[in-house]
């Protein structure tokens, strides 16, 4: 009868568990922990010996979400004829504020730091329209802006304040005459030039109609005056007369010109009066006085 073969006994010894086969077990399993224990030193070493800086690095990498910066809140302003104060809170919301840029009119007047909630404008005029709009920045391009927006109208600054320049349209009515017959209202056309470089001041008037001469008028508050003598177009036998006069004006109403609080409408009176000469008696005239401004150069 045929045998099976058999194996060498060093088969055998490994499949019954022989001291030398666990020993050839024994030393692939320190092989495998020992590169294990390799891969691990080399990750603790590239990550500065934090054992958890292995497991962050995916959530470190992922980009975090810009956030837009919040809109101001409540921007409320407080006007006077040459300033506006203007008052605002912080958004709610969890995006940062850089800075605020505040502009007037689509022009940006000023850069502000992102904690401010107040800022003066002293650049305004009186009775004039603005926009405002606040507009917050965030700390990135990515995180945008947000803004607000508000109109204001400053109020009128006193009439007394105004600067009387310009060529004005003047109407004449007479109010009452004696001793000169044929006299009437008329219109005259005077140029008032100021005597100081801005605000008011006294101003020396000239009438383009050659009424009468030139003439300083002095200012007090919205009040102009002037008192003098010279031909004012009266004539005794085709001999002019001298006559004495009087002006008296008041600016009645004001605007904002060319960046100036201008008069830009007078009212008041205008007399004059000649004593008796070259055979003619006495007489005088007193008008009142309307005026427009028509040119404001």
């Amino acid at each position: 009868m045929l045998e099976a073969p058999q194996r060498p006994d060093a088969d055998r010894g490994l499949a019954n568990g022989s001291p030398n086969g666990r020993g050839r077990r024994l030393a692939i399993v320190m092989a495998i922990v020992a590169v294990v224990i390799a891969g691990l030193i080399v990750a603790l070493v590239s990550s500065g010996g934090d054992p958890a800086a292995t497991s962050r690095t995916t959530t470190d990498a992922a980009p975090m979400e810009a956030l837009p910066p919040p809109t101001p809140r409540r921007l409320r302003v407080d006007a006077a004829a040459y300033e506006v104060q203007l008052d605002w809170q912080r958004g709610t919301g969890d995006g940062a504020i850089d800075r605020y840029e505040l502009s007037r009119n689509g022009e940006l007047v000023t850069t502000l730091n992102g904690l401010d909630v107040q800022y003066v404008d002293d650049d305004v005029m009186p009775a004039m329209s603005y926009l405002y709009e606040l507009e917050a920045i965030g700390d990135s391009i990515e995180s945008g802006s947000a803004s607000a927006k508000i109109r204001v109208r400053t109020p009128p600054a006193p009439l007394g304040t105004a600067r009387l320049g310009g060529v004005f349209d003047v109407r004449l009515k007479l109010d009452s005459s004696y001793g000169i017959t044929g006299l009437k209202g008329g219109t005259a056309g005077w140029k008032f030039t100021p005597s100081c470089a801005d605000g008011p001041c006294g101003t020396r008037l000239k009438d383009l109609n050659g009424m009468f001469p030139a003439t300083d008028l002095k200012q007090d508050g919205g009040v102009y005056e002037a008192s003098g003598s010279g031909h004012m177009g009266l004539e005794c036998g085709g001999v002019a007369l001298t006559s004495s006069y009087d002006i008296h004006l008041r600016v009645v109403a004001a605007e904002t010109v060319g960046g100036e609080w201008r008069a830009t409408k007078l009212e008041g009176t205008y007399s004059h009066s000649s004593g008796a000469q070259l055979g003619c008696r006495s007489g005088g005239a007193t008008y009142s006085i309307s005026a427009r401004i028509v040119d404001q150069s």
